[in-house]
């Protein structure tokens, strides 16, 4: 009968931890150690300790705009927001120069943002994306359209709106993905107001999940 993994009765071999089944091709991870009263593993498979310890299985970030992004948009112009400031980042996978998480590991990403925009004045057409680019940022691999429409006409009363929008999206080891936004149909005067950790008006966040 097989066992799953860390079931102490059958993977317990003369204070050996084991990982697999009761097979015998079950690889050793360590030795169980007893430092004051607290048991842990001293590992000896190098191999093991790189993927139980490694950062690109807990690859989490949040990231805002913690700056006023003045006359970025509205005639036209493609902006990438930098979203300089972090609530975390587990991997540090995210640059807050230049507002690019670069994907530590090929799997399946979830990624969310959401963006408020001032200034709104007659501009007839929005766009946000969250684009996917190759590892040199030269070739972009995937343009996923989050949000498209009309700003003017349902802005609220302080020419503010705010967009958002989320995709799944599967990533290679190295590809980069950034938020866009452009509005077109008026003159460059839309901005990006600037947020805080309790009140991000735009935010960029994502983690890995297969």
């Amino acid at each position: 009968m097989t066992q799953n993994a860390w079931n102490s009765e059958n993977n317990n071999t003369d204070g050996k931890l084991l990982i697999g089944n009761t097979s015998s091709n079950k690889p050793l991870v360590g030795d169980l150690v007893n430092t004051d009263g607290v048991i842990g593993i001293s590992y000896n498979n190098p191999d093991i300790e790189s993927i139980l310890t490694s950062s690109s299985l807990q690859t989490a970030f949040y990231a805002y705009n913690a700056t006023l992004r003045s006359n970025v948009t509205g005639d036209g112009t493609l902006y990438t927001i930098p979203f300089d400031a972090e609530d975390f980042d587990t991997g540090s996978d995210f640059n807050t120069a230049n507002g690019r998480f670069t994907a530590p590991q090929t799997g399946v990403y979830h990624l969310t943002t959401s963006v408020n925009l001032s200034g709104i004045g007659s501009e007839d057409d929005f766009y946000l994306a969250i684009v996917i680019y190759d590892s040199g940022f030269s070739t972009v691999q995937q343009n996923l359209e989050l949000v498209r429409g009309s700003p003017s006409s349902i802005k609220d009363s302080g020419n503010e709106l705010t967009f958002a929008g989320s995709v799944c999206v599967e990533m290679t080891v190295g590809e980069i993905a950034v938020v866009q936004v452009l509005a077109s149909g008026g003159s460059l005067v839309v901005d990006i107001p600037s947020g805080t950790l309790t009140t991000q008006n735009s935010y960029f966040c994502g983690a890995l999940i297969a």
